[in-house]
């Protein structure tokens, strides 16, 4: 019984690096930042807009868990928090609108 169990680990073995050889000739065209999907969603217009909304909705249910049933506090927050990605974006056009120039 042993000895069944020992071939069949071997046949397994043998059968996984015979298995290996054969993806490895399949995508041999590819690069591995080719083959990563989370560079080429974040790359398009459709992932940078569902990133986006992903963390306002994010920073939103934050301010509903920090603010509990104050509504004041909530719209305080919120307020806070678009102010500082106003700023933000600016400072970030800024950035880009120099490093175009020089």
């Amino acid at each position: 019984m042993a000895k069944a169990k020992g071939k069949k680990k071997q046949t397994s073995s043998s059968r996984s690096s015979t298995q290996r050889s054969g993806v490895g000739k399949s995508r041999s065209g590819f690069t591995p930042e080719e083959l990563r999907l989370l560079p080429r969603f974040l790359a398009s217009k459709i992932g940078r807009w569902v990133i986006a909304m992903i963390v306002i909705l994010l920073l939103l249910t934050l301010n509903a868990l920090i603010a509990g049933r104050k509504v004041d506090t909530f719209f305080l927050l919120t307020g806070i928090e678009l102010l500082i990605g106003i700023l933000a974006f600016w400072v970030y056009l800024l950035y880009r609108r120099t490093s175009k120039t020089v």
